[in-house]
Order: C-alpha cells, then structure tokens, then sequence
C-alpha cells in the first residue's frame, strides 16, 4: 500500500459512495469534493443541493465545496497527503485528473484531458492514431447541420451535446424538420444537466451494430479487462437510442476479442492509463468502432453485479490507483464470470396514470429474478412512453448459473412488456385482459405460453430448403412479431443467410439491423446479431404459412401453378427482346452463352452423351424453338430434340480454336438452340464445351444444373436440380397475365429525367457506324476476394456495389466526366418461386452514377447505394421498354442509354465425381456494346477483365483502365478509406502519370533565350551590311524594303517615340491600313522599348477607344483617315505621313536600354467574357521562343518568301513576321482584296515564287483542296478543327494549333494522307502540354480533359485582369522545372492518343474560335442584352457539315424584331467575326429540368430563315447550280433556297463569300469576287451575272492555262463534263482542257435530234473558245461518235485537227440489238439505273431527270440511225476488252442477249471505225464499257492522251 491513507472522491453521487464504502473497508479515509459543475447544470438548483446533500451526508469524512479557481482548490487540498483523487461521476472527471496532475500523482495523459472528456476531441484522436472512428462533425449553426445531413447521404444521424452524460440531450434524427426541431430546444449555448456547457453540438450518423459496454481498469498504461456487457439498444418513439436490455458476456468468441483489443488501443489513443475507464463500442460489419469512452467507472451498479462476476469492480479500480501488486493479481485471474446475469430495462409505449405497479408481484415470480426497481414510477404514479433513460419505468435483474434460465426470462419479460403490459402496471380505469389473466396464471404455476414464446423469439422457419438454419420473421416496424392475420416486412437470419446476404448487391446499412432476438438464442439454435430487411413484405396466415404482399400496391403477390399444356406459349418480355434482336442481325452470336470445362480423369464418352440425353429430357424449355406465326414471334415446343456429343481429337489451343469456329449463330425458328462439343486433348484429358442460345436459359439456370449434369453423369437416377412442378414456361404464363413492367419504369425515368448523360468514351478517332462487336478480351487482373468483402464490409454495401462503385470511379476518370449510365446485369429472379428456375431471367438495367471530385467515398457511397437499391427492386422493367423512353433517338454507333455494361457474378466451382476432375475455363462472350466488365468472385479470387472491339479501342487504352481500376481498388481497401476524396482515389496510378509527364511533353533544346529578336535581326542586318547585300525584308505591291531600309526606318521611328517619352512600360497603338507599314511601325516600337498593340480598322469604335483606354495610349500611330475611327482619343497621334517622311533617313543607333526578354513585345486583344476584349501581354522571351522554334521545325531560312494573309491584330502574323525576318527571309503582305479571293491569292503566290504561310483552318483547307498551287513548300493552318481531307501534293500541310496566350502555336500535326480524323500533333519543342480532368489531376491517355500549356511559350498574363490572369495562368503542378512553373488553362478540350498526338473535341466554356477568331459568346450575349426591346436572348456556336461554324443568336421580344437592324446594332459594339450570321426571334428560350438552355431544343436557324419567306423556285441551269453550292455551303436544303433568296440573310459571311467565290470559279471557270458577291446578294442576281460574264455556257473550262493544243471532250449519253473529272485529275499544268455540255439537257431550246447535227452545234460552241484551231478532240461511249463527227466537220472547214480520241464508241448495232435495247428502256430497270447511280447525281440535284430519261431515249435512237462520216485524220480508239454483268432486275433471257451483244461489239475489230478512218490506233484497256476512267484504264488512258507526243504511236 501506498503511505498516504486518504482518498479523494470527486462528485461521488452514486459510485462515489461505494468508493467511500469500499475505502473504509480497506482503512482508508474517504473525502469528499464537488467538481462545480452542479452550479452550472441546467437542474434546478435547489433540487441539485437536495440531491447532494442526500447523497454524500454522512459518508466521508470531510466534504469540500470547490473554491472558484483551480489553484485554490489545490492549496486547500494539498495538506491531506491523498493517495489518489477519483471521479465518482462523469461530471468529475475533469476535476479528479487536474486536481490530481497538481498533487504530483500519477495521472492519465494531461495533453489529451478534453479528448476523453469532449466527445468530437475523442473521435478526432482516434483518427489521428489511425483507429476505427466514426466521422462526426461539430456546428452551431442549424443550416450546417441541414446541409451535412443532406450531403452526407445518411437516413439518420444522431445530435447531441459534445461534453453530455447518459442520453441527456441525445438526439436521434431522420429529417430536416426533426433537426431543425431539435435545435430550437438543445443544450446549445447553454448547460446541461452535469452542468457542462455547450458552445457547439456533435453530429454524427446513426451506426448499426451490437452495442457492447467493455469496462477496464488500469495501472501505469497495462489495461485489464473487469467485464463485458452486450446491450440491445433500440430507437424510442422519441428518437433516442434507448438501452432495452443487457447481458452479461461469458464467453469471449473472437468478435469479442477484437473488440477488446480495440478499446485497449482507444485507452491508449485518449491517454488513459490510471483507474477505471469505461467505454462504448458498436459492433459494426467492418469491425468494432467507439461511440465513446470516460476514464471513469460504469454508472450505478447493484451489488448483485458482482455476485455474478465474483469481484467487485470499486475493489479492482481501488487496486489500479494504489497497487502494483494486487492490479497485477487482477491482471492475472482473467475473465471468468461466475453466474450468467442480465438486465431488462422496460420501455413504455403509453401515458396513464399508474395504480398499481403489478410487476412487483409478478417479476418475482421468474426463477432468475434477483430484484426490481421501479422507483420513479412508484414517486410519480405517472406512465409515460419511453423516450430517455429517465423517463424508463423500472428494471428487473436476472441472474443464474443456468443460461437458459436467464434467457428464458428475458423472454417472459419481453413478452410482458410487449403483450401483457398490465401484468407489470395496472393503470387507472383499466382491468387485466384476458391474455393477461391467463399469463398471470401461467407465472403462477410456472407453466409458461411457450408457443407464443417461440413464435415471439423465433419467427417462422423458412420452407426453402436451401435456406436450413435461417429463420424468416415478418415483424412490424419497431420490430414486434407480426400475428396471424397481420401483414410486415419480411427479415431474415441466421448464419447461412448472413454470409450470403454480405454478398447480395441489395446489401446497404438500412437493409442491416440489430436483431433483438439474438440475446435470446438457445444453444440448440443458430442466429445472427443482425436482421436482414428484405423490403419484401408479407401476410402470416393462421395456419404459420406467409402470402407475400406487393410493397407498393398493397396487393398479394399471385403465385403461379402450372399452366395447361399448349401449342404455342407467350414469350416473357426477355425472350421478345432477344428474338426481336436476332432478326435485326440474323449473323449475330452475341446471345450464343459458352460454357467450357476441363476435365482430368478417365472419361467415357458414351456415357457422358447418355447423361447429357437425360439431363435434356428433364427440363422442356430445351425444346424450344421461335417460330413466326402470324406476324408474331410464338414459343413452341418439339415433340423431341436430338441431343449430340460431337468429338474431335486435338491439342488444347487447336480445341479452343474449334469453339471459336463453332460458335455459329442459332436460328431460332428451329430446336435444338444447343451444341455439346467434347474435345480429347491428352490420354486423361479432354474438353468439354456447352454452347447455347441465351433465350433458353441464363448463367445462373446453368450454373445450377450442370452439377446435374454430372450427378447424372455418375447415377442415371440422380435428382433433378429444380424440384417444383412449375418452370419458365409457366412463369411466362403467369407474366402475360399479371405482371405490368410499366410499373417499374418510372424509377428509370425519374433517375434520367433530366437526360441520359452521353459520355466521351476514350475510343480511337472515329466510330464505326455500326456499333461492332467485342472482338478482344483483355488481360485478367486479380484481387483478394476476401480483402474485398472486408472493405465492403466497412463501407456497408455488398461486394457487387464495391466493385461496381470501382468501376464507376474508373471510368469516370477515362471519360471526365461527373455523370455516368452504366449497363448493370441483373438475376431478375424476384418472385420467390423463380429463385432456382431454369430460363432467361437476366435483365439489363441503366443504372447512374454521379462521382463529383469533391464527395468523400463514403458520400458517394452513400449515394450510389440509394440508387443502386432502387434499380434492384424495379430490376425486372425491360431494358426493350426503357430504351425507346430514355433514348428515343436511336444511334447505331453506340448502345441505347450506356456504353458500358457490369456483369458481376459467381463462378461455376470445381467439381469432382467419378474419378473426374472438373473445372471452369472461363469463355467471354462476344456481346455489341463499347465494353463489359465481366467480375467473377471465386472462393479465393475476385477476377476483372474487359471485353471490347480492336474496332474502338486500343490495347493500350484498355490497359491503361485496368491498371487505375487496380489503383482504385487498392485505395478503397486501404485502412480508413471513407473520408478520401473522390479526386485522390480515381488519380492516376504513378506509372501512367510518370509517362505522361516523360513521353507526352516536349523535348528540351537549350535555346539563347537571354537574347530578344531584335538582338537577331541586329545581327540579320550586320550581316548585310558586311556582305553588302540588299535582300528584301518586306514587300507589299512595288514597295519592298530591304533589310538595311527596314532597320534605319524603324530606328527612326524609334527615336521619333522616344522624344515622345515612350518607353519601357508604355504601350503604343497602331491603327493604319493593310500596308508594309505595319511591321515597320511595329519594330519601330518594339525598339523604343515600348509594346506595340495592334487596332483593326474593321472593327466599330467602341472597342477601338476601350483597348485605347484599356492600355492608357500615349501615343498612337494612325492613318489620317482612320482617326475618325477613335473621335473620343485625346493623346498623341504620329500620322503615316510622318512616318513615310521617316523613310530615306539613316539608321541612329538607341540612346535608351535596349528591352530585355521579360519586357512586353506586343499586346493582342481577344474576345472577353465580360463584354470587353482582354489583352494578352507578349514578351520578347515569347518572340524569341516563337522565331527559334518555327526556324528548326520548319527549317525557315533566307530563301524563303512568307505571305501573310492574317490580320493584324490577329496572332498569326507573329507567325508569319517575326520568325521570318529572323531568319532573313522576305515577308509578303497579300492586301484585302487579294487574300479574299484564293484564285487571286494562288496567282498571287506563284508569281511571288511564295514558299510558306500560316491561313485559318477553313480557308487553308479549301486552298489546300482546291488549287493547284507549284510555289508553297509548306502551308499551315489552324485556328478551327481540320476535317479530313487529301493533303495537297505539291507542297506539304500542317495542322497547327496554340492560343493567343501560349505566342501563336503550340503543336503541329503533318497531314501527309488522308486520316479519318486530323489530330493536333505533338507539342513542340521546349512545350510541355497536359490534358488535366476537372478535380485539377492528369486524364491518362483516351480521355478528354483541359488543355493546359507551360513552358516559356506562355505569356505574361492579361492586361490590367489580376482575377482572370490568376484563373488562367496558375501555378503549374506538374513541374517545378524553370521557365514551366506556370501553366496556361486554355478552356480547350482535347486528348491524348496513345501515341502522345493531341486529338482536339472543343471548347469547355462558352469561348470558341469562328475562322480562326477566338470568341466568347457570353461577350455577344451581353451586347444584345443592352438592346431595349430584349427580353432574354442565348447565342450558340452551331457546325455545319464542311467542318465550319456559324454563330447564331436566339432572342425573345415583346415586339417583331428586324434583324437587318439588330445586325446593326451589334455591329456597332462588336468587331465583324462577332456579328451571327443568324439572329432569330423565337417565342421563349427553352430550358432543361436545370434551368439551362436546351440547347438540343433550338429550332435550326438556317431552315427557320428558310421557312419565314416566300419560295420561288430557280429557273435557268446556272440557278440551279448555285443554289446547291449556296446550299453545300450554308448547310441548307438545295430544294428550299429561293431564287429571291438573300446570300447573307440565310446564314452568308464574308468567309463563305470567300468560299463561294472559289466554287463559282470551279463550277463555271468564271470569276466572281467576293465583292461582286456583296454587290450582287440574289440567286437570281449572281446567276444574270455569271451569264453575263460567260463567254461559252456550254463549254466548260477546266483549264484555260497552256500553250498546248487545246482539248474538246464531248459528254456522254447521260452526264456533263464531270465525267472527265478523273481524266483531268491527271492533267498536265500546261495542257488548257474543255468539256462540252449537253445541249439537250441545259438548254431551253427544243432537241437537237440527229448526231451530225448535234455536232454541227458543238463546233459551234467550241469555236466560240478556239476560233481557228488547231484543235484535239475526244469523247466517250456517245460522246466519242459526236467528237468524230465534229472533227470531220471541222476538217472540212479547212481547220486542223491534230487527233481524235474515242473512249469505246459503238456504232453497227442489228436490229436484234436494237430491239433489245428498246425491250429494257420499258422496263423499270432503266428508269432505276438513271435514278441511282451516283454517276447521275448532278442531274437529280438539278431536278433534270425526266429530261435526262427523255434524252436517253432519243440518244440511242440517234446511236441506232447513225453512220460514220469517212474521215482523213489520225484517230486513237480505247477498247474495252471485259464484259459488263447484267444487271440483277433482267430477265435471264434478255440477260443472256444482252451478252450476246456484248461479245459482239468487243471482237468487232476497231469497233467498226476500220471502214471510214484509215489512220487508226487501237488501245486494248481492260475494263468495262462504264469503268474506263477508273484504277489502272485511268492510268492508261490518261498516260496516252496526255503524252508529250501528239497522240499514240499506231499499235
């Protein structure tokens, strides 16, 4: 013992007074303090003296009030020599240990005082030592609280004070209004019952688990456990836990064990390491967790207590404060309780007044009774119903050596207390029922109801009989028994069920409760501590049998008895689906299901095929077959089915193969819809493979009865698997009957009612239009099966929902996406009796998920289970029913509502029998969707593969997916993975982002980037200088600057500033015309140490004078004329013509520091999203980067001659200038006029011998794919998506792409063929490039997500935008390397491919580039917001089919708007790029479900203008053709444009002015600027012009160019000039080349009947073109006779005919021939050919083709009349030497004339011409009649008609 004798107990209310008892027991001498709490407690405080006083009178030796502070407290005590202080209540505890700590004695952990006391300090200690915690949160504010409730996704959390006692202001709550309830009367801002107060309140969610009470003592931090309580906790109609009972733990099974192990590490956690401790610990699914913990000992405790134990428990902590010796003692006799003990605390359920307590008769009557208190009720004489500890009427002890006894009792007293409540208190007016009388008699005798006991304690034992050793309840909702009659929800326990309820996916916390039955077990029954809620709900029939109820209808659920036989039975809603499916795509073996089996052991094949007859026999769905039966598919039956074993010998991976081979499509209006297939592979090997239609039966039927299969195999009378009479046949009965899908649907609509979310899949470039089918599985990843059900457990959700919740998060991350549907596949089996049926029960179902980066895991669990429970209960809704409802536009490409699909499910085991060992190979399934996870849990193994088509993805891509779904696995079974971020778990694993951070950026090269440009073109011009050269930097029209004038210009300009007082940090404007000035003007300020900012005369004044204002001008440099532009400018104005008197002044050398690299170059302007442009702020660093990166990749050096067509605020012409004239090359400045017309600009090139330009996207790609141009050695285009197209040969084309922000260009992509979809290329040199997702992390190759750009290429930020510069240009994470700290946020959304090339999607925000200018719609939005008759207005960016894009602008008005003036309004506050080309006025904006614009809801603009005005049809050939290039350029119908139309009134720019001027040109070889466009808007207008300037309407010109002779093709019988398209394709530049068209189709004169007379106009037309020759001449098939005949003509005029080309003319037709031919032109075969062969389409779009059917007849009629003129020339004939097919609409018969005829006319020699030409060339070509300008004849006839000799050598 210790010297000192006294103790001090501090607040000893209740366990203090033991203490004291005990102490003078041991000769000590106990003393007495109050804590002063009792002050502050929110009691009455005269009850609270009362109390006291009562309670420690006359048990102390001396009781002390505690003085006001600490320090006082201690100098009073001191004198006493204690030997320890001890809390004898929970409001002491504090008090005990401070006072203590400043007596010197041992003590629990000063540091961590206030977490043993402060609840919300306790858990967060916890979670600081990385211990099971609950995650709680700690607010004042009941907003918060609302808001933590919401977004944690818990059905019910508890409130309650952080510092309370007991239940005191305990709080359990389900609601909003529940808590908003309780915060109005809590303990917040106020004290509590012990006095403590509360600043703030402790919310944490409600946690499910056995509640157990592990009290320990302590001595030097060595715990020893003293007893273990297990408490039945339950919720009072009050909403508090609520203590129902609790017993007394003998045995310590290892869940026990762990849960004391537990509570040892939380004392150590919270410090406690002297006394007593007490703590509260919830079993949970995932292990114990702490509710909470006090270093105090259990409250108030009866004596009997420790009889039960066989110690005291004041004695054991006495020991623990004063002796090493005897705690160890303690320490060392263990646990071992001596009786069995419980405690039953009555609840009550009603308000009466009470009298007479009867339960003080009646309890003793139970042979364990040991005592009762009712003590509050005996005072008050009031029953209330139970809602606190407080308000509890009374308790009964129990306490036995026999086990049963005691259970036994506590079941009485459950009984009393739910049915017999007068047995226990008789109320006022009440008399005993007659229940009661007969119970209280029962007492008496001791002959207890034990049937009701049982029924009360046990439910109802389950018939199914694989569910033995479970029991089923049917229980109300505050879980009492249902009686017969009653209906409740169905709960099941029991060991068996447990462990297969964890591996359900229905698993969630709600579906788990305590089961209050479990403390009640008997040792011959096996329960479970938890209830699991089936949600089912049922009626108990007298008779103990259930009639299960429909939960939402009320109605009973019918059950179904065998239908009558029948022929033709009814197809459930899965077999219609399927069916239906399979006559879609009759080749497809998509529903063929594979199962493949190993087998080892001495098989017998015979015996095998035997069992397999048997097995097939015994279930009737085997014969099935789907025949067609008046329109409708019909399930029948066949009498029998043949069953097969087909055998082979091979080798294993020759057997494989041979499945493969075998797994043909079924037809199903035939049986068998099976194949068995066994395979010997070695002596005692073989392979065993089942393939079959899925209609018949699913995986799970299967799975069931192959085990069958093999009983069979081993005892022909082995039992059928499924026992039932009834199976799926009946099933599908009672479904046509009763079932209504429709019900279930509205769950599906409701989770999708604001649309399906479409994701961006991480699939190759494009996809196939036809969505093709899996053709690879991937490599199989592995997991620990029961590491996964471990985490599940923890996060309460089934093994199934892990591993879909994974998959979720990892997809999410390969898509960017925060919204996903995802495909799951569910059993469908919920009608009890279809759990083990055989059949198609498997459904589909679109289930969503929404993974914002933000939520924890435990959030978005919480969410995804909400729904995932949803989508199991409406399970069975047809996937056929949804996907019309949820996906109404049908998109071949993809699978209706998701792309991907989960098929989580068990294995088929391994199985022995009969000397053979058999086991699963795992077969995948060839399903049509983007990609199915397929999870298959085994008993020691969960295994994950993706199925997919090589057709979407790459192998990379899918490994990529594999290796984050390990990585996200791996984080959500790592310890405490709840409060993880969402954005931490779906990161990138370290291998991916170390390749992306390695491989995907640019390479380094060490450029001199301390230089600036000038420094270069200082040395450019040096070295001029030195060798004396005059090299020219810049030419625009005559004027061409040298090197050595531009540098002595600029200088001048230079100082001219300087004397203005510009400098470093000031900024000066440049507003003058297209001209040579404008890179003289801007060196010159870029000289003066100044930045130069760049105004565009075209845009309105308001915005000139903004950026003015914007960068507080000092200076601007301006035409005269221009200076109207800015009226409001009041700084200083050099004049051009100052500038040009500057000219012919030598150089002066600066008298001011030159700029340095960070200085600012130049200032461009962009679009901004606050209605005002921003200024993008260029360095020289910039500059410099820019000339050497564009020097070495494209290798620009002195010789070459860059054009700049850009703008001069535009970025492009930093692209062109300055890397240009570094380099000492010469720069071409192209004026307005000529870089609006690409022929202009084409000649423009050619004659500069121009070599390199930057154009935008559009315009490059029609000059890249309509001129042939011999000067450009590389063009480069960008600023909008590249759509494919054949690169030019002559020269070569980059797709080049950068933001303003990042100095012009960033990557480039070499387009060198044709590609499907032209990526962005890789980034350049010293760029580094990230794709970052919107949580801020890396998206890994496949995946969208934001561009964002570092390196030095990115520029300083904007101009007086400090909030916009720190958005866009931020930090950068990625790097830390110098010169890469910052990145640039471009708001662009691209990819990666997984060869490191950028594949560019769009825009982010509402910023998009419109030919090549960036614009920000909100900018237009808010200009037209200003207009005063707008009401709401939305503008958008729409696509047309070329690849281009129009903005167009919604608006909503009071009033009839004219747009002409709306244009005009908004052209005079936005430059013209930013003037939509539609404004439409429409009634409202449509919004979605979110208040968004539906922007899918929009009316198409282009077709509303069109359908506002009057139509006039077009007239004449020339309108006709322009409307469909008016319509293939604006995206309209060519049937609906008018020939009154207005160009620019139905979507027309000056950009697609540009580009019908190059289509008029290449339509009618006549010239139309775009100015004439402007000039002439009309259809019928530009068509009198085009007339007007054509000088030869039927004769088109394909080349006018060449000093060759001229060539005249003549068309055929049923085309134009296009069909020598081909020909001209391989025409030499200098051969000039002519089509004439026909007359008879485009004219409005009546035909010209006879081929020599034809041919007498032909001269004519081409006389028109070449007057007096010489000329050659040329046709085909009809045409070459015309030619002919034209060239003897034109001899006979005395002009030359240098030769004469005929493409298998024929001529000599018979009579039979001609007969023939008239035979077909009546059938429909003729009218079809001419109506669908593409070769005709020109004439069908210009509506031509009655005539061109008309002329066709009078053509052959004109062929058959026809004999050749003798003729003197020289003439080529090109043979076709192959026989034509007939064509499949002919009769055989006519077919067999028709090559008869043929034959004839290929053997006929020189096609019959031998007569009348006697200089004649004949060609073989081996080709049909109608391919010949096709492949190689192409090749041949081109090479000979176009060689450099006049015609062929005579063959």
């Amino acid at each position: 013992m210790t010297s000192g004798k006294n103790i001090l107990i501090v607040d000893g209310f209740a366990t203090g007074n033991q203490y004291a008892a005990a102490a003078r027991a041991r000769g000590l001498v106990p003393f007495h303090i109050t804590s002063g709490l009792e002050k502050t407690s929110s009691l009455p405080a005269d009850f609270m003296d009362k109390y006291i006083a009562g309670q420690i009178a006359g048990k102390y030796e001396k009781c002390f009030v505690m003085p006001p502070t600490l320090e006082e407290a201690v100098q009073l005590l001191k004198k006493y020599h204690f030997a320890a202080v001890i809390p004898g209540t929970e409001s002491g505890v504090i008090a005990a240990e401070q006072i203590a700590h400043r007596l010197g004695l041992p003590v629990n952990n000063p540091a961590l005082l206030y977490a043993r006391r402060d609840k919300y300090l306790m858990q967060k200690a916890l979670q600081e030592a990385g211990l099971a915690h609950i995650d709680c949160v700690l607010t004042e504010d009941v907003e918060t609280a609302v808001q933590w409730f919401k977004k944690s996704g818990h059905r019910r959390i508890i409130i309650k004070p952080p510092c309370s006692a007991g239940t005191d202001g305990v709080k359990s709550c389900a609601s909003e209004a529940e808590i908003r309830a309780y915060f109005e009367h809590c303990y917040l801002n106020r004290y509590d019952g012990i006095g403590a107060f509360n600043k703030a309140l402790l919310l944490q969610p409600y946690v499910e688990g056995d509640e157990l009470v592990v009290n320990c003592v302590s001595r030097h931090g060595k715990h020893v456990l003293t007893d273990v309580i297990l408490y039945n906790k339950v919720l009072t109609s009050g909403g508090v836990p609520m203590y129902e009972a609790s017993r007394l733990i003998h045995k310590l099974d290892e869940r026990i064990q762990q849960a004391v192990r537990y509570t040892f590490q939380v004392l150590d956690a919270v410090g406690i390491q002297y006394g007593s401790s007490h703590s509260e610990v919830k079993l949970t699914a995932s292990g114990p967790v702490l509710v909470e913990t006090g270093a105090r000992i259990m409250g108030s405790t009866p004596a009997v207590y420790y009889q039960a134990l066989g110690y005291s428990l004041i004695d054991w902590s006495l020991d623990a404060y004063l002796s090493n010796a005897a705690h160890e003692r303690n320490a060392r006799q263990g646990y071992h309780p001596k009786k069995h003990f419980m405690a039953k605390f009555f609840l009550s359920f009603k308000e009466a007044d009470v009298e007479e307590i009867t339960a003080l008769k009646t309890l003793p009557l139970l042979s364990s009774f040991v005592s009762c208190n009712f003590n509050n009720l005996a005072i008050t004489k009031k029953l209330k119903p139970t809602v606190d500890l407080p308000s509890k009427p009374g308790d009964c002890f129990l306490m036995s050596e026999r086990e049963g006894d005691v259970l036994r009792d506590y079941a009485l007293c459950r009984y009393l207390e739910r049915q017999c409540a007068g047995l226990l208190y008789r109320c006022k007016g009440e008399e005993l029922s007659a229940r009661e009388q007969q119970f209280a008699q029962a007492l008496k005798n001791r002959s207890y109801p034990l049937a009701a006991i049982n029924r009360f304690l046990y439910g109802y034992d389950m018939a199914y009989k694989n569910y033995k050793n479970s029991t089923l309840y049917i229980l109300h909702p505050d879980l009492t028994p249902c009686q017969p009659g009653e209906t409740g929800c169905i709960y099941v326990a029991g060991a068996y069920m447990a462990k297969k309820a964890y591996d359900m996916p229905c698993l969630h916390t709600e579906n788990f409760v305590s089961n209050p039955f479990y403390t009640t077990a008997c040792a011959n029954r096996v329960l479970f501590p938890f209830l699991y809620n089936t949600t089912d709900k049922a009626q108990v029939n007298q008779d103990g049998s259930l009639t299960f109820i429909d939960a939402k209808t009320g109605r009973k659920i019918r059950s179904f008895s065998s239908a009558s036989s029948r022929a033709e039975w009814p197809l459930t809603y899965t077999e219609r689906q399927m069916v239906a499916e399979q006559q879609v795509a009759p080749d497809s073996n998509a529903y063929n299901a594979k199962f493949t089996f190993k087998i080892e052991g001495a098989l017998n094949a015979a015996r095998l095929q035997e069992a397999l007859k048997i097995w097939v026999s015994r279930y009737r769905l085997f014969r099935s077959y789907y025949p067609m039966v008046n329109g409708k598919f019909a399930h029948r039956l066949a009498k029998e089915v043949p069953v097969h074993l087909t055998r082979f010998s091979c080798t294993v991976q020759e057997a494989l193969a041979k499945i493969e081979q075998l797994n043909t499509p079924y037809d199903l209006t035939r049986a068998p819809l099976f194949r068995f297939v066994l395979f010997k592979t070695g002596p005692k090997e073989h392979i065993f493979h089942i393939n079959i239609h899925h209609i018949i039966a699913d995986g799970t039927s299967l799975i069931g009865i192959i085990e069958e299969l093999w009983k069979l195999y081993k005892n022909k009378r082995a039992k059928k698997f499924h026992l039932e009479k009834q199976d799926f046949l009946d099933y599908a009965v009672w479904q046509e009957r009763y079932e209504d899908p429709t019900a279930k649907k509205q769950f599906f609509l409701d989770l999708f009612k604001d649309g399906v979310p479409e994701n961006e899949m991480p699939i190759r470039t494009l996809r196939p239009e036809i969505l093709p089918h899996a053709t690879q599985v991937s490599r199989e990843l592995l997991f620990d099966v029961n590491k996964i059900e471990t985490a599940a457990r923890r996060l309460h959700i089934s093994t199934a929902l892990f591993m879909t919740v994974a998959t979720s998060l990892t997809l999410a991350k390969y898509c960017d996406s925060e919204d996903l549907a995802l495909g799951m596949i569910m059993n469908g089996r919920t009608h009890p009796q279809t759990r083990q049926m055989v059949g198609m029960f498997v459904n589909s179902v679109p289930i969503r998920f929404q993974p914002k980066v933000n939520l924890t895991l435990a959030e978005y669990i919480a969410q995804s289970a909400a729904m995932f429970r949803g989508a199991l209960e409406n399970q069975t809704c047809p996937f056929e029913l949804l996907a019309p409802l949820l996906a109404p536009k049908r998109n071949l490409s993809r699978k209706p509502v998701f792309d991907v699909i989960v098929n989580y499910r068990g294995e088929i085991r391994p199985y022995e029998t009969a000397g053979l060992k058999i086991s699963s190979i795992q077969m995948w399934q060839a399903t049509q969707i983007d990609l199915q996870f397929e999870i298959v849990r085994g008993v020691s193994g969960m295994s994950v593969s993706i199925s997919y088509s090589d057709q979407l993805y790459k192998q990379a891509i899918i490994n990529g997916i594999l290796d984050l779904f390990e990585k996200v696995i791996e984080e959500m079974t790592a310890p405490a993975p709840e409060q993880k971020p969402l954005a931490d778990i779906m990161d990138l694993p370290a291998k991916q982002k170390d390749v992306l951070l390695k491989n995907f950026v640019g390479q380094r090269v060490e450029w001199p980037l301390q230089e600036t440009f000038l420094d270069v073109f200082a040395r450019r011009c040096q070295e001029q200088r030195q060798q004396g050269k005059t090299d020219h930097a810049v030419v625009y029209h005559q004027n061409r600057i040298s090197y050595l004038q531009l540098d002595a210009w600029s200088s001048q300009i230079a100082a001219l500033l300087h004397k203005q007082g510009v400098g470093k940090g000031k900024y000066v404007s440049v507003l003058i015309k297209r001209s040579e000035l404008m890179p003289v003007c801007a060196l010159g300020v870029v000289k003066a140490g100044a930045a130069y900012v760049p105004l565009d005369e075209a845009h309105p004044s308001t915005r000139l004078e903004y950026i003015l204002q914007d960068t507080q001008t000092d200076v601007l440099i301006a035409d005269e004329a221009l200076l109207p532009l800015v009226p409001n400018y009041r700084g200083k104005v050099i004049t051009t013509r100052q500038i040009r008197q500057l000219a012919d002044k030598p150089a002066v050398a600066p008298a001011w520091p030159a700029p340095k690299p960070e200085d600012i170059f130049v200032v461009l302007y962009t679009s901004g999203t606050t209605g005002k442009p921003k200024g993008v702020l260029i360095t020289h660093r910039n500059i410099q980067l820019l000339c050497l990166e564009t020097r070495q990749f494209f290798a620009v050096t002195a010789q070459d001659h860059t054009a700049t067509c850009a703008g001069f605020g535009f970025d492009a012409c930093l692209g062109d200038w300055y890397p240009t004239l570094a380099a000492g090359a010469c720069l071409y400045i192209v004026d307005e006029e000529t870089r609006a017309d690409l022929h202009a600009l084409n000649d423009y090139f050619e004659k500069e011998h121009i070599t390199r330009l930057i154009m935008t996207t559009q315009l490059g790609r029609q000059f890249a794919t309509g001129i042939k141009n011999h000067s450009l050695r590389q063009l480069l285009v960008g600023g909008e998506t590249l759509t494919p197209l054949t690169p030019p040969a002559d020269y070569v084309l980059y797709n080049a792409y950068g933001p303003t922000e990042c100095t012009v260009y960033v990557s480039f992509f070499k387009v060198d063929k044709l590609y499907p979809r032209i990526p962005l290329g890789k980034p350049i040199y010293n760029a580094d490039i990230y794709m970052v997702d919107k949580s801020g992390r890396l998206c890994p190759p496949g995946t969208y997500g934001e561009l964002c750009i570092a390196g030095p290429q990115v520029a300083k930020g904007y101009l007086n935008l400090p909030q916009l510069t720190a958005e866009r240009f931020v930090p950068n994470p990625f790097s830390q390397e110098k010169g890469y700290e910052r990145m640039y946020k471009t708001g662009d959304v691209a990819r990666f491919t997984s060869v490191g090339n950028i594949d560019f999607l769009g825009r982010r925000d509402h910023q998009v580039k419109v030919r090549g200018f960036r614009i920000e719609l909100s900018e237009i939005e808010s200009c037209l917001r200003k207009h005063p008759l707008l009401k709401d207005c939305a503008v958008v960016v729409q696509e047309d089919k070329n690849g281009g894009k129009h903005v167009a602008a919604y608006v909503v008005s009071g009033e009839t708007l004219d747009t002409q003036n709306l244009k005009r309004f908004i052209e005079d506050a936005l430059p013209p790029y930013m003037v939509p080309e539609f404004i439409l006025q429409i009634p409202a904006i449509p919004l979605n479900p979110n208040g968004k614009v539906n922007r899918a809801a929009l009316p198409n603009v282009s077709e509303a203008y069109v359908a506002k005005r009057s139509y006039v049809a077009p007239e004449s050939r020339v309108e006709k053709e322009l409307a469909l290039i008016w319509g293939d350029i604006l995206d309209i119908k060519p049937e609906t444009i008018s020939r009154e139309d207005n160009f620019f009134d139905i979507g027309g720019t000056s950009l697609r002015a540009t580009e019908l001027s190059f289509r008029v040109r290449e339509a009618f070889k006549e010239s139309m600027p775009p100015a004439t466009i402007f000039k002439y808007p009309a259809l019928k207008a530009q068509a009198e012009y085009l007339e007007k300037q054509n000088r030869f309407s039927m004769v088109y010109a394909f080349n006018e160019r060449g000093t060759k002779t001229p060539m005249f093709f003549v068309h055929t019988a049923n085309t134009g000039a296009e069909a020598y398209v081909p020909l001209v394709k391989k025409l030499p530049k200098d051969q000039p080349f002519y089509a004439v068209e026909p007359h008879n189709i485009f004219s409005s004169e009546p035909p010209i009947r006879g081929i020599k007379n034809l041919a007498k106009r032909y001269v004519q037309y081409i006389s028109q073109v070449n007057a007096t020759g010489p000329y050659i001449l040329g046709g085909w098939s009809f045409g070459a006779v015309v030619a002919y005949e034209m060239a003897v003509l034109l001899r006979a005029q005395g002009k030359q005919v240098e030769q004469v080309f005929l493409l298998d003319p024929i001529i000599n037709h018979s009579e039979s021939e001609k007969a023939l031919t008239r035979q077909l032109l009546d059938t429909s075969f003729f009218q079809g050919y001419l109506n669908n062969d593409p070769l005709f389409l020109r004439f069908k779009k210009l509506g031509f083709m009655d005539k061109l059917i008309e002329n066709n007849k009078n053509v052959l009629e004109d062929m058959f009349d026809y004999t050749p003129s003798p003729y003197d020339g020289p003439v080529t004939i090109f043979k076709a030497m192959r026989l034509e097919a007939p064509p499949k609409d002919v009769d055989k018969k006519l077919a067999q004339q028709m090559r008869k005829f043929q034959i004839f006319h290929r053997d006929e020699p020189k096609n019959g011409f031998d007569k009348y030409v006697k200089e004649i060339t004949l060609c073989p070509i081996h080709s049909i009649h109608n391919y010949m300008l096709r492949g190689n004849a192409l090749v041949r006839i081109a090479e000979e008609i176009f060689s450099p000799r006049r015609g062929p050598k005579k063959k």
